[in-house]
């Protein structure tokens, strides 16, 4: 509260108004680790558990250099589509050995391609879920689970680039049918932080999550 001195005619003048503040950017994008297991906070969210009631927007990747813009999101079924077609190019490459890890610990090209295939499956059903309940609740994928209990590294290449081509179909058909009112309606979303976002961010997120694995395939090749 500001404190104005009276003048001598003992009338107050009105109090300043409360300058705006700046719209917030959000937090650094982090570094991926592809199979380091995530903390409890990333998982599904329990009661009593802290929810931003604000729409963060990630700054740009310092690894692949992807800038979230919100204003985007009508053209992420596009982008993702065009960075799952260098990653199919890749998968049906028959010069690479796709199944080969570089090192223990990080995934290998065929493994990335599987994993980006669930990715857009599962940011699909989120999309839907929010269409049903503004505010679903968006549990954890299980990412390192599923590499070891869906067997990426035995699957045939050419098969998950087909998937994948199609997950990503699928992924922009669900945006493409979102009306503007849609596009504002919102999940509770576990990663980086817990955070109540729209689906202007999924759709941004996606996008990231396409451009960021392509990168990591190429460090392989």
């Amino acid at each position: 509260m500001v404190c104005v001195t009276a003048n001598h005619d003992s009338a107050r003048r009105p109090s300043p108004r409360p300058r705006p503040r700046p719209a917030q950017t959000g937090v650094t994008c982090p570094r991926r680790q592809p199979l380091r297991k995530r903390s409890a906070a990333h998982g599904a969210r329990t009661p009593g558990d802290p929810v931003c009631h604000h729409v963060l927007v990630t700054d740009p990747c310092r690894e692949c250099g992807f800038a979230y813009d919100l204003r985007q999101a009508a053209t992420a079924g596009d982008d993702v589509r065009a960075r799952v077609a260098e990653v199919v190019t890749i998968l049906c490459d028959n010069t690479i050995d796709v199944r080969s890890r570089p090192r223990d610990g990080v995934w290998s090209p065929l493994e990335y391609g599987c994993h980006l295939r669930d990715v857009l499956l599962v940011q699909r059903e989120r999309v839907l879920a929010a269409r049903r309940t503004n505010g679903a609740d968006c549990v954890s994928m299980g990412r390192e689970d599923r590499a070891v209990h869906d067997g990426y590294n035995e699957q045939e290449p050419g098969t998950v680039a087909r998937q994948l081509a199609d997950a990503a179909l699928l992924f922009g058909n669900v945006l493409a049918r979102l009306t503007t009112a849609d596009w504002d309606r919102t999940v509770v979303y576990h990663y980086p932080v817990t955070a109540e976002r729209s689906l202007r961010w999924v759709a941004v997120h996606t996008a990231h999550e396409a451009q960021h694995h392509l990168l990591d395939i190429r460090r392989q090749l």
